[in-house]
This record gives structure tokens, C-alpha cells and sequence, in this order.
């Protein structure tokens, strides 16, 4: 049994304590992220082999006059110096990384995922261990209330009997 949300005291089946524990448990909630970023390192191997390119462009202001360049600049006789800058590689040979980067992220992703399973079959385990456990102690409690009740019972039908030894009873 336990509290919903508008105070009012719930009794869960089994069924029902495994679905939440396996929806709200933050354990499991990290692994989906592991997977994610496991995911993305198969997109970051997979870019190895692509050609690069890189794209630089410069914009300033630069004087007119280069022998008097301080006072060219204060008092605004000024120019645009401009830059442009483009570069390209190719990769030649990855030698294998690419291919073995790959084989080793997917690994990483399936490693990820059975992690996940196994968190999973140990939080299953948890509850019903938990759950098991509170119907044993409330059997027990209901056992000792009765064979209590029982005890009592025949107490106070030996006493009544007559006035027997007190160590009998």
C-alpha cells in the first residue's frame, strides 16, 4: 500500500510496483543518456574519412599612409583590409580507423544497452524481493495475531477448568 498523489492510501500489485520502478527509477533514466552519448560516438567515427574544410575570413580597418600609420589611423584615413583563407584535406588512408572505430562504437552501444538490461532485471529483482517480503512479514503478523489469540483462548479455558498449576499453564 502506498500514498497517491491526492493522499489517498493505494494498493499496488506486483505488476503495477515493477511498472513503476522500471518507469521513475533514475538508474535507468542514466543509461538511456549512455546510450545516447554511445550513439553519438558512431556519428563522430563515422566523419573520419570525410575531406575537411576550413573557411577563414578577415575584416579590419587599416591605414592609408603605412610610414605615418598612427596618425593615418587617428584621423581617419582609413582602408579595408580584407583576407580570405581556405583550406581542404583529404585523408589519403585512414588505415583501418574508420572501420574499426565503427565496429568499436557499435560495441560500445550494445555494451551500453546490455548495461540497461542488466539494471533493469536488477531493480526487477529489488521490488520483488521488497514486495515478496512485506506479504511474508504481514502472513507472519497475521500468523503470531492468531496463534496469540489462540494461546489466550486456551489460557482462559484452563484457568477456568479449575485451578491447575500455574507452570502447566
Amino acid at each position: 500500500k502506498v500514498f497517491g498523489r491526492s493522499g489517498e492510501l493505494m494498493s499496488l500489485s506486483l505488476s503495477d510496483c515493477l511498472q513503476r520502478a522500471l518507469v521513475y527509477n533514475p538508474e535507468l533514466q542514466i543509461a538511456d543518456y549512455s546510450i545516447g552519448t554511445a550513439e553519438e560516438k558512431i556519428t563522430e567515427v563515422s566523419k573520419i574519412g570525410f575531406p575537411i574544410f576550413e573557411y577563414e575570413y578577415l575584416l579590419a580597418p587599416a591605414p592609408r599612409d603605412a610610414d605615418r600609420a598612427v596618425q593615418s589611423f587617428f584621423s581617419g584615413d582609413l582602408t579595408v583590409f580584407n583576407r580570405a583563407k581556405l583550406e581542404m584535406g583529404i585523408p589519403v588512408n585512414t588505415f583501418g580507423k574508420v572501420k574499426t572505430g565503427k565496429e568499436l562504437a557499435q560495441k560500445g552501444v550494445q555494451a551500453e544497452r546490455q548495461k540497461k538490461e542488466q539494471k533493469k532485471a536488477e531493480i526487477v529483482l529489488r521490488v520483488k524481493q521488497l514486495y515478496y517480503g512485506i506479504l511474508l512479514a504481514r502472513e507472519i503478523n497475521h500468523l503470531l495475531g492468531s496463534a496469540r489469540g489462540e494461546l489466550g483462548n486456551q489460557v482462559q479455558k484452563r484457568e477456568g477448568e479449575g485451578g491447575s498449576d500455574p507452570s502447566e499453564l
